[in-house]
């Protein structure tokens, strides 16, 4: 009927894909990153972003395996890391 909306969830190939919370997500500059521990300490680093999934975000650049990110962004900028 108009106006009735409906959800399709189509069953296929699975994939991997690396997904952070949001609140690990930063503007900084004008670009989108991550704060990640380089020796240490933490570094803006900054990633492609992707599609989203609830709390989540998919990450398609910029990060690469075994770097470590923080969290909670807000801890970095509150200066309490």
């Amino acid at each position: 009927m108009p106006g009735m909306l409906g959800r399709l969830k189509l069953a296929g190939e699975t994939r991997q894909a690396l997904l952070l919370p949001q609140t690990s997500l930063v503007e900084q500059f004008g670009l989108t990153g991550v704060y990640r521990l380089a020796d240490g300490k933490p570094l803006f680093t900054p990633v492609a972003v992707g599609s989203r999934y609830g709390d989540l975000v998919e990450i398609h650049a910029g990060l690469q395996p075994g770097d470590e990110v923080i969290q909670e962004a807000a801890a970095v900028r509150a200066g309490s890391f």
